[in-house]
């Protein structure tokens, strides 16, 4: 069974209403469904690590500069924002309905990445997430730091 279905068929199963009377899901059940999902907790990395994604849309590579506060820099192939290493900060894990952050710090496969790139004062959301590997001590994640020093004016 797909996690979609999955995470349907509990939703189903658990949903509350809330004070406005409005359907949703309790935390426990929220905490249940996610604990299947493959995720990365950006804090419990160091620095020179490369996060490369694959999204819905695009691919990229995040080269860790402050794990504890997600500041990064990130180059893809989704040339509107990252034709060159740009420094962000990672916000983490927005559901794919884009309601709100799940979790903070955390990259979780199957849903969005909430960033904020400095240089623009934005924040954006990556698509949702597909597949994802972790490199530590990674010469690439050094050489993309090291670039992005290039584009600062």
């Amino acid at each position: 069974m797909n996690r979609e279905a999955k995470m349907g068929s509990r939703k189903k199963e658990k949903t509350v209403k809330n004070e406005e009377g409005k359907l949703g899901i309790d935390f426990k059940t929220l905490v249940d469904i996610l604990k299947d999902y493959k995720k990365i907790k950006i804090k419990d990395l160091k620095i020179y690590t490369l996060i490369c994604l694959k999204t819905t849309n695009s691919s990229y590579k995040i080269a860790l500069i402050d794990p504890k506060t997600g500041v990064c820099v990130i180059c893809g192939t989704n040339k509107e924002f990252f034709s060159k290493p740009v420094r962000c900060r990672i916000e983490g894990a927005v559901s794919i309905s884009g309601s709100s952050s799940l979790y903070s710090g955390v990259i979780i496969e199957g849903f969005c990445v909430e960033i904020v790139i400095y240089s623009l004062n934005k924040r954006l959301w990556l698509s949702s997430v597909e597949r994802m590997q972790v490199q530590p001590d990674s010469k690439m994640a050094k050489e993309i730091i090291k670039e992005s020093y290039k584009n600062i004016h």
